[in-house]
């Protein structure tokens, strides 16, 4: 088996835990419900033409702070609709675990002393003699 069919079996793993059950039927719904799905699109639309406005210094940091308020209170109406928050929600939990699990291949790939990693190099540790 190569590499490459390991990690899409890891991926697949991945999707079968309780935490990838949760997104993917989450996002199912969601891609359902057009009015979760307009919700999401206004802020999504409201934030990047904000982000640009920032970028390219168009914005001035009255009209930024008003801005970013407005955005605050657009992310509390969108988690007001059901569909939105289970989504927001497990989208979270879900990637906290794909960060876990990467962290995890990280570590083990870099053998990072840091974080209890053999680095290979017995005379920099001592920990194995």
């Amino acid at each position: 088996m190569t590499v490459y069919e390991k990690a899409r079996e890891l991926g697949e793993m991945i999707l079968e835990t309780k935490e990838g059950k949760r997104f993917y039927d989450a996002k199912f719904v969601y891609e359902g419900d057009e009015e979760a799905k307009r919700i999401l699109a206004e802020y999504s639309q409201f934030k990047n033409k904000l982000q640009l406005r920032v970028n390219d210094g168009s914005i001035s940091e009255e009209d930024l702070k008003q801005e970013i308020d407005k955005l605050n209170q657009m992310g509390v109406n969108a988690r007001k609709n059901t569909v939105v928050a289970e989504l927001t929600d497990a989208e979270k939990e879900f990637n906290g675990l794909v960060n876990t699990v990467l962290g995890i291949l990280k570590e083990t790939v870099l053998k990072d002393e840091e974080n209890g990693g053999c680095s290979g190099n017995c005379s920099s540790c001592g920990g194995c003699n």
